[in-house]
């Protein structure tokens, strides 16, 4: 700031408030920098200025900032908690898969899926660890995935400033340490799988998290999105319009009537067949 270069001052506030985002003299400094480009700055809810790169969320009177090229950064703990709510707001339906002698499973069905702590609030993906209330999102665009940083984190060992593409094998690093590995495990499939691979857990009784699309497959495969050794066939959970249906060849049941090759299952079904069994849970949030 003593010097003529605002647009550095600016940047290197911004790199500040991404790691400590109440520095005193940062927010002070971002805003005299403001200013004096000649930006237009007024005052946010909490009582501090914001800036120009500023985003208007249509659902919700709440300012966030985004500096280019850098991760979201919560402008005030009002904000954040409206970030949070909005998080809530764009979750999809997600439930509990139990499968018998392998166990169980969070299944989100979001395109869009958030991941934070669980103290409180809701995310799609809560783990127990030292992160921020809302952390990332994890998109499914088409037939990708991206990770969208909303505070620090890295996708094979390089920063993510603002999003990143995820494949199978990519292992996303948290906060200081909550590492988490992306596997896509069959091409013929857009749900993916996600894992722990450090000491966290979710707050759930859960092996690991499935991305669900169209379609899951749980059987004895090593293509499987979840793996059932000992099963001599496999069951695919699918979706069929708002319905969810259920496919494995020859007969089974679902909750206690008999069906054949097929059958529409709800969020509090069970499933068995000849060495299988599974059952889904609803999870309000």
């Amino acid at each position: 700031m003593a010097g003529d270069d605002r647009s550095a001052a600016l940047a290197t506030a911004d790199e500040i408030l991404s790691i400590a985002p109440d520095h005193i003299q940062a927010r002070a400094a971002r805003r005299r920098a403001w200013q004096a480009v000649g930006a237009p700055v007024s005052v946010g809810g909490g009582g501090r200025a914001v800036g120009p790169n500023f985003q208007k969320d249509p659902r919700a009177e709440r300012t966030v900032i985004r500096p280019p090229g850098s991760p979201l950064i919560l402008d005030d703990a009002a904000n954040a908690a409206e970030a949070e709510s909005d998080a809530a707001a764009q979750s999809g339906q997600r439930f509990l898969l139990w499968i018998d002698g392998v166990g169980g499973y969070l299944v989100c069905m979001g395109d869009r899926v958030s991941i934070g702590q669980p103290a409180g609030w809701h995310v799609d993906v809560p783990i127990m660890a030292d992160l921020s209330r809302l952390h990332a999102w994890i998109e499914r665009d088409g037939e990708g995935y991206l990770l969208r940083a909303v505070r620090p984190a890295a996708v094979n060992g390089h920063s993510v400033r603002e999003k990143s593409v995820l494949a199978d094998e990519s292992e996303i690093v948290l906060g200081g340490g909550v590492r988490l590995k992306f596997r896509r495990p069959t091409p013929l499939s857009t749900t993916a799988r996600l894992e722990l691979a450090s000491a966290h857990r979710l707050s759930l009784p859960t092996e690991a998290v499935l991305l669900m699309a169209e379609t899951l497959i749980v059987g004895p495969k090593t293509g499987s999105h979840v793996v059932a050794p000992g099963w001599t066939r496999e069951v695919v959970v699918y979706r069929q319009g708002e319905e969810l249906w259920c496919r494995t060849p020859g007969g089974f049941e679902v909750d206690g009537q008999s069906c054949q090759d097929r059958a529409r299952v709800t969020l509090s079904s069970r499933v068995r067949g000849e060495g299988f069994s599974l059952a889904l849970e609803p999870l309000g949030s």
